[in-house]
């Protein structure tokens, strides 16, 4: 931290520019704050500082993947100062995203950041079953039990274990499913 504080200070107009910046988003003027930002990466582009504030612009206005983008070039510069804004601007996206595929690509994106985060193992849980109900739903048990494993779910294996029993049994015995079903 004290390295890219020292880089970050050889340049001082770029400092200058993001403490403007960063005093235009203190007040709320985001569009002033964004220019100055840019313009302080033009001088100095290994500002941290500027690239995580420009990312939280971005996460302001509800642009998520270009705040991910930007916030994970600064991760690539300094991964402890860039961490938790990465982790919130990828759960902040997942959020955003309409597909369930989409989300977990982005909370596994995550998780490789911080394999402990609450949040992130609760929201991969509620993607888990999801889609294991919709397994089930679907008579795709052998997806269902592979979620419910993920998800170190034990009714939720024993009912489809269950299931997939009742299947074979009554697609190896004609008559089995008029038993079963009365």
């Amino acid at each position: 931290g004290r390295v890219q504080a020292n880089l970050e200070s050889l340049e001082p107009k770029a400092e200058s520019l993001y403490q403007k910046g960063r005093d235009s988003y203190t007040i709320g003027d985001m569009a002033d704050a964004e220019l100055r930002l840019r313009h302080a990466l033009a001088v100095n582009p290994n500002h941290v500082a500027a690239r995580l504030l420009l990312g939280r612009i971005h996460l302001a206005r509800d642009n998520y993947a270009e705040a991910v983008s930007v916030i994970e070039s600064a991760y690539s510069s300094d991964p402890a100062a860039a961490r938790s804004d990465l982790i919130s601007a990828l759960i902040t996206l997942a959020d955003s995203q309409d597909s369930e595929d989409e989300q977990w690509q982005t909370l596994n994106k995550a998780l490789r950041i911080d394999p402990n985060q609450p949040l992130i193992l609760e929201k991969r849980a509620i993607i888990l079953n999801i889609w294991a109900k919709k397994a089930i739903k679907d008579g795709d048990y052998q997806v269902a039990l592979n979620a419910y494993e993920q998800l170190g779910d034990a009714a939720g294996l024993s009912a489809g274990r269950g299931k997939i029993r009742r299947r074979l049994l009554v697609s190896r015995l004609p008559g089995v499913s008029r038993i079963l079903s009365k």
